[in-house]
C-alpha cells in the first residue's frame, strides 16, 4: 500500500516559482486500478514521478508499505523502482535495437536474475497480452497498439514481491464493460481492455445510468440476470415492490452469484458485509443498519 501525506513540490526558473503539488494526500491500496485525471499542466506527471520514485517531494511524506521515505538514500531508491514500481512511458521508452523479448527481460536482468528465468518469464508475460508470436521482432516492425501492449508487458511483467502477474478487482463500471463486451478471461490484455471501455463508458453515461444498466444486466445466480428477473424469482416481487432487507440481500448477490445462490446462509453473511459498509459510506445509520438486519432474519428465500 502507499500513503501519500500532504505532498508538495514546486519548481523554481529564477524568480518563478511553480506549485506543482500542494498538500495531496492520498491512498493506493494494492491491487487497485486508479486514473488521475486533470488538465495540462495540473501536476499529473508530477504527481507520477513522486509516486514512481522518479521525483523527490520538497515536503510531506511518502510512505511504502507502513514505512516513510524521508530518509531514503538514492540505493533505497534505486531499489525501490527496480523491484516495486513498474513504468509505461507515453512514448514507451523502448530501445529500438533490441527485440520484444529482450525489451521486456532487461528490467529482471537489473534486477540479477538468471537468463532461463527471465526469458521465462518475460515470455509468459507478452503471451498474456498477445504478443507470444513477436517475440523477436523490433519496437519498428510493431504496430502503435502493439508498442503499448510490449510497454504494459514490461511493466507489468510481475508482482517481485510474488513472481506471478497481479490480478486486481473490478469498479462497479469495469464490471459492467467486462459483462457486457468481453469474456471472462483473465489474460492481462483484457484487463486494460477492459479498462479503457471503463473509461469511455465513463465519458458518456451518468454515474446513475452506469448504476441502471449494471443492476439491469449483473447476473444474481440461479439464472436471473438483472433485478427485475432477480427480484421476481428470489421473492415474486417487482423491483420497487422490494423491502431494503430483500433489496441489500440481493446488493450482496453478484459478488458471487453461484455460490450465494446456493446456500442462502452465505448470502446472508454477505448482506452483513453490504449492511456494514453502508455504514461506512454513511448510507445508512448503524441503528437503521441493525432494524434491516433484524428484518432479514424473517426472509423467505
Amino acid at each position: 500500500m502507499l500513503k501519500l501525506k500532504q505532498i508538495n513540490k514546486e519548481y523554481k526558473t529564477g524568480e518563478l516559482v511553480q506549485h506543482a503539488l500542494n498538500d495531496v494526500s492520498l491512498n493506493l491500496r494494492d491491487n487497485e486500478f486508479v486514473a488521475i485525471l486533470g488538465p495540462s499542466g495540473s501536476g499529473k506527471t508530477t504527481l507520477l514521478n513522486v509516486i514512481g520514485g522518479l521525483d523527490r517531494y520538497d515536503s510531506g511524506d511518502l510512505i511504502i508499505n507502513g514505512i516513510s521515505t524521508k530518509k531514503y538514500t538514492d540505493r533505497d531508491w534505486d531499489s525501490y523502482r527496480n523491484h516495486t514500481i513498474g513504468f509505461v512511458f507515453q512514448s514507451y521508452n523502448l530501445i529500438p535495437h533490441q527485440t520484444v523479448l529482450s525489451n521486456v527481460e532487461l528490467a529482471l536482468t537489473i534486477s540479477g536474475i538468471s537468463g532461463a528465468e527471465r526469458r521465462s518469464r518475460a515470455t509468459k508475460a507478452l503471451e498474456q497480452v498477445g504478443l507470444g508470436d513477436q517475440l523477436h521482432k523490433h519496437p519498428s516492425e510493431m504496430s502503435g497498439g502493439q508498442l503499448q501492449r510490449l510497454a504494459i508487458a514490461r511493466a507489468l511483467l510481475a508482482d517481485l514481491r510474488t513472481h506471478s502477474l497481479a490480478e486486481g478487482g473490478s469498479t462497479l463500471t469495469q464490471q459492467l464493460a467486462k459483462n457486457e463486451l468481453f469474456t471472462q478471461d483473465k489474460h492481462l490484455a483484457r484487463k486494460a481492455a477492459e479498462m479503457l471501455a471503463a473509461f469511455d463508458l465513463e465519458k458518456t453515461y451518468s454515474k446513475q445510468q452506469i448504476f441502471e444498466m449494471y443492476a439491469n444486466t449483473i447476473y444474481f445466480g440461479s439464472g436471473y440476470y438483472g433485478i427485475a428477473e432477480a427480484a421476481e424469482g428470489y421473492f415474486g416481487k417487482e423491483p420497487a415492490q422490494l423491502t431494503d432487507a430483500e433489496a441489500i440481500y440481493l446488493a450482496g448477490m453478484p459478488n458471487a452469484p453461484s455460490t450465494y445462490a446456493s446456500s442462502p446462509e452465505l448470502a446472508f453473511k454477505r448482506m452483513q458485509v453490504v449492511l456494514k459498509r453502508m455504514v461506512k459510506c454513511r448510507v445508512l445509520t448503524q441503528q437503521q443498519a441493525d432494524a434491516i438486519a433484524a428484518d432479514a432474519e424473517n426472509l423467505t428465500v
